[in-house]
């Protein structure tokens, strides 16, 4: 599919960045014109006669949003909450509005299905404003084309400011259009038919059920921000560490997805988890000040609740007030408080490892000339400050500021950096595809920000001389040196404004610059000591040169293969990988002895790579030249495939078409599962009687191969629901190549997802992201792992899964991605 699935964002200008994170004024700087940023990246900004800017790429991923006042309420029983609701047809409440198919995207016709058999059901929405999908708050219901005639259809589109996109749901229930009140919302035909169109409409003269639709009761399980009405800042987490009892002070709220500032919150009363790792909760210490400890449903310090526009603590009648650190106190009039809509929480990104020949990461830490620092009360800042990037995540046109130096490589994706001497680049060491680089189109004092690394671009080369590693010395680009922004130089503190001004002693304090000890890779030290083992899970991979989607080279899957090489170097405690199939495209192996093994996968993957097994199941492309769909006995990549190349030994382990296998020293269960006969699953009006594996076409016994798939799939069923049943082990993971939105027909199967007496995780692909918005969400693991590189990019999000299991047993997974311009140039 052409149309990305990466949610989209606005995304502020740099200036007002800097200003919203930091007392220090921003300068007047004007924009890159949309030639010169596009000529550099690819990317563009295009603008309607209305002037609305829509911003495509990866400067959206990592963006941050400014947050209309629109979105923030007061939530109650009693309002039109903000979180995600189903919105039911009162002539048929069990049909809702829903977005059209399996996938979400600009364009998309929004029809009326069977409330909750489909993904994208739920919608965010306060009264008199926007109808954000809550699977992806950055799309709206639409009117196509914003025509205000009579039967126009109702599309999703990115959310655009002004009233266009605005609705109002009336005391008769009825959704009419802000932009024309005459208009509502209506059922094309007033057919009851699933898949049918959404459309505007006269309004009735007489309230009818015809055209009257009603919310169902609001979600409360989802990340939000927590926001003083006062200052329109947010409760957030200090810096970049998260530990006990780092502090939560006021911060500038952020978009949907960026995640320091976001908490999972039930309005009703209870714990307040970060939203970036559950394990920690906000927590009053002695002196009422917040901070995150572990959680601990028995410690009464950790409980609160909304009330009366506020965040009370539960136990006193005190509420949290914006200082630094965030305290409790009695209750002022002054610090009322809002929560946001639902959002949607990505994970911190991790890309490529550190290219060969570049330096270790090291820390740029400012030197303001004083023997006696840290001083603070005017004498220099109080903690040391080092280049950063503002925000949680990575992308083109992140804001480069000071922030307190933060001690190991966990922190350091966003302040480490490689100091690349041969090119004069200083690359962020996380992700060296992006470098430090000069807003160069301003005149004057030039911002710094990150942007993708390209050759031949002054505004990334910089003079760093070698005597940086030993003493203070001067960061240059041509007469021009980093500096720390002159307002703030006695006083500077987190997010401080860096930019380019010209050398000189007038600016002697602020233009000083030395660099640590260098940081050895986080890989280096063993694993620690509360985890019992880790593993990946990879699917979608095997690219083919000559049949293809939009993945165009074999670079995205050897960029895939080299960041999971580093990830398990940086474990070192990986006891397997989990192969969600489709490995090898278009039409799988035919035999043990294939050329395919070796040119799709030993060539394309790292050796260390296999080290482990491959726990593998066949996808629909692996099936099409089999003859294992002919001969049960004959299937080409059943067994242990054994090869050595350099003393290793290569496993890819399938040992039937449905198996399970236990690994007592992790104390979980490996359940894979051949269910290839719900590749067409994803239409939700099809009975389990109704599907069949449509790929059998391709297969040199269609009839054989129908039957097969048939077979399989009923012997998988049995499997996973016996292994549920009798399996001692206290961790499941659960692995197929479709994801659960397939299985609409097996709603028994989608239950025993669901049902976490045993911790069941669920890996699935077919559909070509890695992400868990797109799923049926049956459980915090139920993740689409089918991001591999192999065939197309049906999303920005390309990359695999770690799974790490902790001494108590307790599974965490996060993904981790590429960059999305290797994978996806032109999508």
């Amino acid at each position: 599919m052409d149309a990305p699935h990466l949610p989209l964002r606005q995304t502020d200008c740099l200036e007002d960045l800097l200003e919203a994170a930091s007392p220090v004024r921003a300068a007047s700087y004007s924009h890159r014109s949309f030639l010169e940023r596009n000529a550099k990246t690819g990317f563009c900004v295009a603008a309607t006669a209305g002037g609305i800017a829509v911003l495509l790429g990866s400067a959206l991923w990592m963006g941050r949003s400014s947050l209309q006042r629109s979105e923030f309420a007061n939530l109650s029983e009693k309002d039109l909450m903000q979180c995600g609701r189903q919105l039911k047809w009162k002539l048929h409440s069990d049909l809702c509005l829903a977005v059209k198919g399996p996938d979400a995207y600009s364009g998309v016709d929004v029809v009326i299905e069977k409330c909750g058999t489909v993904p994208h059901d739920e919608w965010i929405f306060s009264n008199n404003s926007k109808l954000r999908l809550f699977t992806r708050p950055s799309l709206c219901l639409d009117v196509r084309n914003h025509k205000d005639m009579d039967w126009t259809k109702l599309q999703l589109w990115e959310c655009v400011d002004g009233n266009v996109q605005n609705f109002t749901h009336s005391k008769e229930q009825l959704l009419q259009w802000s932009h024309d009140p005459s208009k509502c919302v209506d059922v094309a035909y007033h057919s009851t038919n699933a898949g049918t169109n959404l459309q505007i409409a006269p309004c009735p003269k007489v309230a009818s059920p015809l055209q009257s639709f009603e919310f169902e009761k609001c979600r409360f399980d989802c990340p939000r921000q927590l926001k003083w009405r006062t200052d329109d800042r947010c409760l957030a987490l200090q810096g970049w560490s998260i530990e006990e009892g780092t502090s939560l002070v006021p911060g500038p709220c952020e978009g949907d997805g960026i995640g320091p500032t976001q908490f999972m919150f039930n309005t009703t009363g209870g714990r307040m988890q970060l939203a970036l790792n559950d394990k920690f909760c906000a927590c009053l210490n002695a002196r009422s000040e917040l901070r995150i400890a572990v959680c601990n449903s028995s410690d009464a310090r950790q409980d609160f609740e909304y009330r009366h526009g506020g965040i009370f603590h539960s136990k006193h009648d005190q509420h949290l007030v914006p200082s630094s650190p965030v305290i409790a106190i009695e209750r002022s009039r002054t610090d009322f408080m809002e929560i946001s809509a639902c959002q949607i929480l990505y994970h911190p990104v991790e890309s490529f490892p550190v290219p060969s020949g570049l330096p270790c990461p090291r820390q740029l830490k400012w030197d303001p000339g004083w023997p006696s620092w840290p001083k603070g009360a005017n004498g220099g800042p109080k903690e040391h400050l080092c280049l950063g990037t503002l925000s949680w995540h990575i992308g083109n046109g992140e804001p480069v500021v000071l922030a307190p130096c933060e001690a190991g490589t966990r922190v350091g994706q966003r302040q480490h950096w490689l100091i690349d001497k041969e090119e004069g680049k200083l690359r962020l060491a996380s992700s060296p595809s992006y470098c430090l680089e000069t807003h160069h189109k301003h005149k004057d004092r030039l911002p710094l920000h990150l942007w993708q690394c390209l050759d031949g671009d002054d505004s990334q080369v910089f003079h760093i001389p070698d005597a940086i590693i030993s003493s203070a010395q001067n960061i240059q680009q041509g007469r021009r040196c980093l500096t720390v922004a002159e307002e703030a130089i006695d006083e500077a503190h987190a997010y401080t404004k860096l930019e380019m001004v010209p050398c000189g002693w007038q600016s002697y304090r602020q233009q000083r610059f030395w660099t640590d000890v260098c940081e050895e890779k986080e890989h280096a030290q063993p694993p620690p000591p509360n985890r019992l083992g880790s593993f990946l899970v990879i699917g979608d991979w095997g690219w083919d040169p000559l049949v293809h989607g939009n993945v165009e080279k074999a670079d995205c899957q050897k960029a895939i293969g080299a960041a999971m090489a580093h990830k398990f170097n940086e474990l070192e405690d990986v006891k397997f990988i989990i192969n969600v199939g489709d490995s090898f495209y278009p039409d799988g192996v035919s035999s043990p002895g294939d050329i395919r093994w070796r040119t799709q996968w030993i060539d394309r993957y790292p050796d260390i790579l296999r080290k482990v097994p491959w726990y593998s199941v066949y996808g629909n492309h692996d099936l099409h030249h089999d003859p294992g769909m002919c001969e049960d006995e004959a299937g080409a990549q059943l067994g242990d495939i054994f090869s050595r190349k350099n003393g290793l030994f290569e496993r890819f382990y399938m040992p039937d078409y449905n198996w399970h296998y236990k690994h007592e020293e992790l104390d979980v269960e490996v359940i894979g599962l051949d269910l290839n006969k719900y590749m067409d699953g994803w239409n939700a009006s099809a009975t389990d009687e109704d599907l069949f594996f449509t790929d059998c076409k391709y297969s040199a016994c269609p009839e054989r191969c129908v039957e097969a798939a048939e077979r399989r799939a009923e012997q998988a069923f049995n499997l996973v629901f016996d292994r549920k049943n009798h399996s001692t082990a206290r961790n499941l993971l659960i692995f197929s190549h479709y994801p659960t939105d397939y299985f609409h027909a097996r709603q028994d199967f989608l239950d025993l997802l669901r049902d976490q007496s045993k911790e069941t995780a669920y890996f699935a692909g077919h559909r070509h992201n890695t992400d868990q918005w797109s799923t049926f969400r049956t459980g915090k693991h139920d993740w689409l792992v089918g991001g591999g590189g192999g065939w197309s990019c049906d999303g920005k999000e390309q990359g695999f899964l770690v799974g790490t299991i902790d001494n108590d047993y307790q599974l965490r997974t996060f993904p981790v991605f590429v960059d999305a311009d290797v994978c996806c140039p032109n999508s």
